[in-house]
């Protein structure tokens, strides 16, 4: 299905996904901005308290209340990365007015709570958030900072995106560090409140069956004051590994240690070996088929578990892996033996099509679901590709065992990151962390 795009009056986009797969509505409305450290700590924290109440619906109680009364619908929030920059805003979700008797259009019910959230917030008689929500929310987000950090997968992870990043956005940590958060005032807060509304031009996405106009016109009605001139985005920095692979390590009292391996290569959204890499990442380890899986998990039996991921916006992979502290050095020589081999062109045609019917597997199960469709949709969007999911998958079709190994020769290891369990079999594993 190819969406429908349309520029609504002031400039901003709507993608209109019309679908009748679903029996829901969803309306995604996000301002896309640069990546800062600044911007993605305020968004988090913004978000958050405009969900504590607005003046029509003073407190949670009665902002659910009045969303369960709209037969249970949903206004979550999204802060995410792509590339150098960020979709931030709110994902409205509702059930399809054609299974509702009484006939009534939730969707517009909710874009009303969602536009009374935005710009009818609770202020005090100085017009700044309320001091106590905005340090109530604070102290939720460093909570969740401090869980990452705990988390020896996702430590592990931001180790290496950190040192493989640095001097990049992409290498900041998307929700802040615990002393950006506690910094923030509620005066500082109120202002970006103001930046948020009015400094960038929205994109809103709709996934169900309702006609691209007719959002338009809801869209229109809601939010005709939301948005300013064009924002500045980032420029998406892609580029090849460092010359020599960067190595870092920590110590956390985990049974397990958790090893990252990054990659880079100078392929960006634009180049023509953009699904190549793509195919390329499957057949190195996205998959259980994948040459990482069957060799240095299943056969040779060095980790716990061991699979890659590609960034496709930066030109950026990642293996992951779980494993036993003395077999770090047995692990990275395997899977950069693994890696050797694809670039050497062992590539059997068995692999690549297993590959390829899985990633295509993969974009069909993208289409059954709405957020799938959302997420596809808005990271392209952001990216600046144009590109529906039967063409991309058509383009993956395309990939030949040459491509591959072109791809692979155009990636190189960048930097190695990998936390150390320091718990042994006989401690009594308190807050240890095993793999399922």
């Amino acid at each position: 299905m190819k969406p429908r795009k349309i520029v609504l009056d002031g400039g901003s986009m709507l993608i209109a996904i019309e679908t009748d797969k679903f029996k829901t509505e969803m309306l995604t409305v996000t301002m896309p901005l640069p990546l800062e450290q600044r911007t993605s700590r305020l968004c988090n924290l913004l978000f958050s308290t405009l969900k504590r109440g607005c003046r029509k619906y003073p407190d949670i109680a009665s902002l659910s209340r009045h969303l369960d009364d709209l037969y249970d619908a949903n206004i979550a929030t999204m802060v995410t990365p792509t590339g150098e920059n960020i979709s931030a805003g709110f994902v409205c979700e509702c059930l399809d007015s054609a299974y509702v008797k009484s006939g009534e259009d939730l969707l517009d019910g909710t874009l009303e709570t969602l536009s009374e959230m935005l710009f009818s917030p609770l202020f005090t008689a100085e017009g700044i958030f309320f001091e106590n929500t905005v340090e109530r929310e604070k102290r939720n987000l460093c909570d969740s900072i401090r869980a990452s950090d705990n988390d020896p997968r996702i430590h592990s992870f931001q180790l290496c995106r950190g040192m493989m990043f640095k001097g990049e956005p992409y290498g900041l940590r998307s929700s802040g560090t615990v002393e950006d958060v506690m910094a923030v005032s509620a005066r500082e807060l109120t202002d970006f409140h103001s930046e948020y509304l009015y400094s960038s031009l929205p994109v809103y996405i709709y996934v169900g069956r309702r006609d691209a106009e007719n959002v338009g016109k809801l869209i229109s009605r809601h939010f005709s004051s939301f948005g300013g001139s064009l924002t500045r985005l980032n420029d998406t920095i892609v580029k090849s590994a460092s010359p020599t692979m960067r190595s870092i390590e920590e110590d956390m009292r985990v049974l397990q240690g958790k090893l990252t391996i990054g990659f880079r290569s100078d392929i960006g959204t634009t180049d023509d070996d953009v699904y190549a890499s793509i195919v390329f990442n499957d057949i190195f380890g996205g998959s259980p088929s994948s040459k990482l899986f069957r060799n240095v998990r299943e056969k040779m039996s060095l980790c716990y578990s061991c699979s890659s991921s590609l960034n496709f916006v930066k030109g950026a992979l990642f293996v992951r892996s779980g494993i036993s502290n003395e077999n770090k050095d047995k692990v990275i020589g395997e899977v950069l033996s693994q890696f050797e081999e694809i670039k050497k062109g062992n590539v059997s045609d068995y692999e690549l099509e297993c590959s390829k019917k899985s990633i295509e597997n993969y974009y069909r199960q993208v289409s059954d679901s709405a957020y799938g469709l959302e997420s596809f949709y808005r990271t392209r969007q952001l990216a600046g590709i144009d590109v529906s999911v039967d063409e991309a998958i058509e383009k993956l079709r395309e990939v030949t065992r040459e491509d591959v190994v072109r791809v692979a020769n155009r990636f190189g290891i960048d930097t190695c990151a990998f936390v150390r369990g320091t718990l042994s079999g006989e401690d009594d594993g308190e807050g240890a962390d095993y793999d399922e």
